[in-house]
């Protein structure tokens, strides 16, 4: 991300030294759990913004019927 802003700063587009290394550290860096910006983000937004489903776990019920011995 350092090499992207100083190349872009020598060769004087200061929105470029800005906007590459923004660029690359949303879609491309790894931050947490091996997930970029874009991808927190993308799981924040589905679980603010779609229906969500609960659902009740229900343990099996024991099976009945006759023991053989």
């Amino acid at each position: 991300m350092l090499g992207l802003f100083f190349s872009q700063v020598f060769w004087g587009q200061i929105i470029y030294a800005i906007f590459l290394p923004l660029a690359f550290a949303v879609f491309v860096a790894r931050f947490i759990d091996d997930k970029s910006i874009k991808d927190i983000l993308m799981i924040m937004l589905r679980y603010h913004f779609c229906p969500q489903q609960f659902t009740q776990h229900v343990p099996v019920q024991k099976k009945k019927g006759t023991r053989k011995k």
